[in-house]
């Protein structure tokens, strides 16, 4: 627990509160939120109150958390092509330049069409991975450790409570994180969509190729018919 109470990820950083308070809320960072003129330290001191507030990803949220920077990844890869829609053809098999173009579409709507703001975006997520999956090692690490009699805790102070804008502030995370798992999901059956279409396809030309040889066999056999009627 923060001084400010809330939860905050243990971090090797030497870097403290106080490097960032403004004159104003030297007491409460918090205040900062809804400060109307922030200050460059004010700003720095809300980046990083949300930085240290942030819930650890679970599992599953990692999970998907990757699966969002790949695919981010993949559109950045795309439009920085000279011939994005061609880019995409070739590379995840595309049947048409109308797919091709449906597929960018998608991660337009998804990730939007300012591409630096993606690019920030990504390496915030892988931020919140590594900083999620070294809490996890820690969690783990700390569960095999010996239990040792703990000191009583001193009282602790009295925490305070949000305002209502900054509880909506901090919940905003939450909700990028339902989001980032019902895209993977979306991403997911849109692979699985591209490899059934891969094999419908490959069915068809085995198709095409049995039939062609049934042609072939017919047309022999024709031959035989003909020379069986020239002999009775």
């Amino acid at each position: 627990m923060s001084l400010y109470g809330y939860s905050v990820p243990v971090s090797n950083s030497t870097v403290t509160m106080s490097h960032f308070l403004c004159t104003n809320y030297i007491d409460d960072p918090c205040e900062c939120i809804d400060c109307k003129d922030k200050c460059d330290k004010g700003e720095k001191a809300v980046e990083k109150l949300e930085k240290d507030t942030k819930k650890i990803m679970t599992k599953k949220e990692r999970t998907a958390a990757t699966l969002r920077v790949t695919a981010m990844s993949n559109y950045l890869e795309a439009m920085s092509a000279p011939d994005p829609v061609k880019f995409v053809q070739e590379k995840y098999g595309s049947e048409t330049e109308r797919v091709a173009k449906n597929k960018i579409y998608q991660w337009q709507h998804n990730y939007g069409t300012n591409l630096r703001m993606v690019a920030d975006k990504i390496s915030l997520l892988k931020e919140e991975i590594c900083l999620s999956e070294a809490q996890a090692n820690k969690s783990t690490q700390d569960a095999n450790k010996p239990e040792i009699a703990e000191k009583t805790p001193d009282k602790p102070a009295e925490e305070k409570k949000m305002t209502k804008r900054q509880e909506e502030k901090f919940t905003q995370s939450h909700l990028e994180k339902m989001r980032a798992e019902l895209e993977a999901e979306y991403l997911k059956a849109e692979t699985e969509i591209e490899e059934h279409k891969k094999g419908i396809a490959e069915c068809e030309k085995q198709i095409e190729g049995i039939t062609e040889k049934i042609k072939a066999i017919r047309s022999v056999l024709e031959i035989f018919k003909e020379k069986d009627t020239m002999y009775v």
